[in-house]
């Protein structure tokens, strides 16, 4: 019997989603600002520097370069994992900050790829 009404709910679930509204509503949503890791853009002088002079690189390229920095330097606080003590190096890419949180980083990093 359950699975009987299962089936009636993702029949009904399946229908909504066929119809005009939900369609419209997908096709008016603003994918614009979906940003692509891997594509190489241009990038700022300081983090150009930290990566081996380099005037462009991925996303994803930069993070990884940047984690294993800081895996290599140990700048990772033992006690709170979250939180990155950031030495000289770091300091020019994270406008001067002592330390930065594991979610600071992707924003601070954003303002090094120029559009």
């Amino acid at each position: 019997m359950s699975s009987r009404v299962f089936a009636r709910s993702c029949s009904a679930f399946m229908a909504a989603i066929k119809s005009s509204t939900a369609a419209s509503i997908i096709a008016t949503r603003n994918f614009s600002r979906l940003i692509d890791v891997n594509e190489v853009v241009s990038i700022s002088p300081a983090l150009g520097k930290f990566l081996g002079s380099v005037s462009k690189s991925s996303r994803h390229d930069a993070t990884r370069k940047l984690w294993e920095y800081i895996q290599l330097n140990k700048l990772q606080n033992s006690e709170n994992i979250r939180e990155i003590r950031c030495d000289e190096n770091l300091k020019t890419l994270f406008e001067g900050k002592e330390s930065v949180d594991f979610f600071e980083i992707t924003k601070l990093l954003n303002e090094h790829f120029l559009k």
